[in-house]
């Protein structure tokens, strides 16, 4: 994979920002649910809907992307994305200090910091090709995944560290700095950009286009099926987790940050070895195993006794986080290699907005729903079920011509008609 970064400058000069801003983002991902949780003292629904708020604004991914479809210079517009989020959350620890903090001031930042991510997203996924040849986006992806699992496992720790040390608002200016070093790179970075059609998007048009299209392409339509359903449990689970962590297992923000630090190494693993396994076992295989790994863990993990010793907890939410990220980290690379060579380059927005739409739209569902749940049963019983639920993701992934494909050669180039 390193070869590639020697290979690739414009790569590794994106690669490099991308990795910096994941860093900030781990720092933003502990702080910003434990601020309304140890700050605020929030109950559990309003961190369903503070863990909501972050994934609404993909609703309406689907005419982001006819409007990024349009536009010629993707790069500026992720340049403009970094710079939104980067000062949204710098007016989180302002308006601490000052004594301003509330609820609905954080769940503002999440809404436009989400909003932010879609646009980013959707740029992202036409800007990507055109700085990595088909023949190396297995490779990409699995160095940006790495350099994901990687920050996932040194960000959880240090955020925990820093979060004790200072305050969790002032944390977040750890992340405002990663926005700002992301866009700099980006600004940097001269990609000849494939100049667009003139034409004014039609909304309408697109959306329906777009939309009928992922749904019509069984490639794209098994996928996108699969990932929403485990979409839905995993943030049902995410929106009480450190809930569970910090009111039912009693762990400090350090331990909890120790223990998610830990679990990051199976998305290291993961990363490293996902185009390996594949190449040994076979695409199918391999996300299949991402599905199950994704959520069965939570089972083992929704049973850590209270009663427990502090390192038991620890070491049992290390363990489940090791699974749950190598898991993930598998199927993502697999899946996004996949529809990186079957979607068409000129509608490529189009069919990632409808299907973020669709993919990410669900999140803040799932994240109500386990916030409202959780108020009900629990968060133990919470994960409980969404565990259950996250595996029967396998049901449409059975249905995929992908169990036919085992190598990127076996994968149609564009199987969408355009």
């Amino acid at each position: 994979m390193l070869e590639l970064l020697r290979r690739n400058r414009r790569y590794a000069r994106l690669w490099g920002g991308e990795t910096v801003s994941m860093l900030g983002d781990q720092v933003t991902g502990l702080a910003l649910p434990l601020i309304a949780i140890t700050v605020l003292h929030s109950p559990a629904w309003q961190l369903g809907v503070l863990t909501a708020a972050s994934w609404v604004p993909y609703v309406v991914a689907l005419p982001i992307g006819s409007l990024v479809d349009s536009l010629a210079r993707k790069r500026i517009v992720l340049i403009g994305a970094d710079l939104v989020r980067g000062a949204a959350l710098a007016t989180i620890p302002v308006a601490f200090v000052l004594d301003r903090l509330t609820t609905g001031h954080l769940l503002v930042v999440a809404v436009v910091v989400g909003s932010a991510g879609v646009v980013s997203a959707t740029a992202f996924a036409s800007f990507f090709p055109q700085v990595v040849a088909l023949d190396d986006v297995v490779t990409a992806n699995s160095l940006n995944s790495t350099s994901r699992s990687v920050s996932a496992l040194a960000g959880p720790p240090a955020a925990g560290w820093l979060l004790q040390v200072w305050t969790a608002p002032v944390t977040l200016l750890i992340d405002c700095v990663s926005y700002l070093v992301s866009a700099l790179t980006l600004v940097g970075l001269r990609v000849s950009e494939p100049k667009q059609s003139r034409r004014r998007p039609d909304l309408a048009r697109d959306m329906a286009e777009g939309l009928r299209t992922l749904l019509a392409d069984r490639w794209l339509s098994s996928v996108l099926w699969c990932t929403t359903i485990m979409n839905l449990a995993s943030f049902a689970i995410t929106a009480v987790v450190l809930l569970f962590a910090a009111t039912t297992l009693h762990l400090a923000p350090a331990q909890i940050g120790l223990a998610q630090g830990l679990g990051a190494v199976g998305a290291v693993l993961g990363a490293l070895g996902a185009a390996r396994l594949s190449a040994r076992i076979g695409l199918y295989p391999v996300t299949t195993i991402g599905v199950i790994a994704f959520s069965a863990p939570f089972l083992a993990f929704a049973a850590i006794p209270a009663d427990a010793s502090t390192a038991t907890k620890i070491a049992l939410y290390g363990c489940c986080g090791f699974a749950v990220s190598g898991g993930i980290v598998m199927y993502d690379i697999t899946i996004n290699s996949v529809m990186v060579k079957v979607m068409p380059e000129q509608m490529r927005g189009r069919l990632v907005g409808a299907f973020s739409s669709i993919n990410y739209g669900i999140r803040p569902v799932g994240a109500l729903l386990g916030g409202l749940a959780a108020q009900v049963w629990g968060p133990r019983t919470t994960i409980l079920a969404a565990a259950l639920l996250g595996l029967s993701a396998l049901i449409p992934l059975r249905r995929s011509p992908l169990r036919r494909a085992r190598s990127m050669s076996d994968v149609p180039a564009s199987t969408v008609s355009v």
